[in-house]
């Protein structure tokens, strides 16, 4: 899917809103969560592996502004399946809650059609109640929690959501 592909799925019709494709520079001006800061931070190579998981799969950043309130993306794991990943800017995020469930509703429900999905999961920080929250609103079903699964031996929590091709 194109950047503007996905700005037509998120409905972003302000021309001060654009999708770029994501690159890692992007994390550099937005304000992160402690989760997200900490694996930016505390896992070498992490802002390469989002560079080239994007390369290789699908990764985007909205702007708005000039300024980016989400880097978000799928990477393709095998046929039919893909893992998601978001990292939103914690207080630009909050001006878009609204527009940003909707259109994140409709661009799960797309990206499954057009790259013939039958899985998509996420792995959420178990202390990211906010995460937690908005995944399930994202129609994602919890399937188990990954004891010290994490970098700093946190538990996260596997969610999936699964769709009929």
């Amino acid at each position: 899917m194109t950047p503007d592909e996905v700005q037509e799925i998120l409905d972003l019709q302000d021309p001060r809103t654009s999708v770029v494709p994501f690159s890692s520079m992007f994390l550099n001006m937005m304000k992160l969560g402690p989760s997200d800061k900490g694996m930016l931070t505390q896992i070498p190579g992490y802002r390469e592996f989002l560079d080239e998981a994007s390369r290789i799969g699908y990764g985007y950043c909205v702007i708005d502004e000039g300024r980016p309130i989400v880097c978000f993306g799928i990477i393709m794991q095998w046929p039919h399946v893909a893992e998601c990943w978001l990292i939103p800017d914690t207080e630009r995020i909050k001006v878009w809650r609204h527009r940003f469930h909707k259109g994140s509703l409709r661009f799960f429900e797309e990206a499954a059609s057009r790259l013939d999905l039958h899985r998509i999961h996420v792995t959420v920080d178990v202390d990211n109640p906010v995460a937690l929250k908005w995944i399930t609103r994202m129609k994602f079903k919890k399937e188990a929690v990954l004891q010290k699964y994490s970098y700093n031996e946190k538990d996260m929590v596997m969610y999936s959501r699964l769709f009929v091709r």
